[in-house]
């Protein structure tokens, strides 16, 4: 009996201290900050509009990613909100309060950035960055709980950000490929015209005459 109840305050001691270190925000966009399609036509396929929120719905995908301060290689963050998020209206996202302790070192900011990505392309911003469609990210940005009392849930505060659209690898491969057959038969179309023009510049042997 004493055995159960010294465990049943160990692990409310554990749950206390785990909550006065707690360091978590909302992972939502607000104001004018949306997730808009590129500005740039060329970046956007029709029906979709240059800088119009992208829909809301199951489309899009959206997550957090995060690491220590003072972090500038975007291939060194992590996921932090798993599973992704979809859009809740157009160019919006609100996937609540997320806990940012597990794997942050300790310190009192950290740095974050929002990706966004077409879905049907994979269910990963890793995995769709190499099957082609929408994507695009926030510029890295830091937010900080220094001097909020333990618990505090800070907004995220999210710049806004616009997503382009990417060739898929295999039409990349056909545009390369259509690019060098291009280049060889005008080479051949050059040779065709000038069939004297190949051996102009042949060297001559020694003691043979110039025809």
């Amino acid at each position: 009996m004493r055995t159960g109840i010294r465990w049943i305050v160990f692990l409310l001691f554990i749950q206390t201290a785990v909550g006065q270190t707690l360091r978590s925000l909302i992972f939502a966009n607000s104001g004018t900050n949306l997730v808009r399609f590129d500005l740039d036509p060329a970046m956007v396929q029709s029906p979709d509009v240059p800088g119009a929120p992208v829909p809301a719905g199951s489309r899009f995908s959206v997550q957090l990613y995060f690491g220590p301060a003072g972090t500038t290689d975007e291939s060194a963050l992590l996921s932090l909100a798993s599973p992704p998020i979809h859009l809740v209206l157009d160019g919006r996202y609100n996937g609540g309060v997320v806990n940012v302790d597990p794997g942050l070192p300790p310190g009192d900011t950290a740095v974050f950035q929002v990706r966004s990505w077409e879905t049907v392309y994979g269910t990963s911003y890793e995995q769709a960055s190499a099957n082609g469609g929408y994507l695009g990210t926030t510029p890295l940005f830091t937010r900080s709980w220094t001097g909020l009392p333990p618990g505090t849930a800070i907004p995220l505060a999210a710049p806004e950000f616009f997503v382009r659209q990417v060739p898929e690898p295999s039409s990349i491969v056909l545009g390369m490929a259509g690019a060098l057959l291009f280049v060889r038969m005008r080479r051949r179309k050059h040779v065709a015209a000038n069939p004297t023009g190949c051996g102009r510049w042949r060297m001559k042997k020694p003691g043979q005459d110039e025809r």
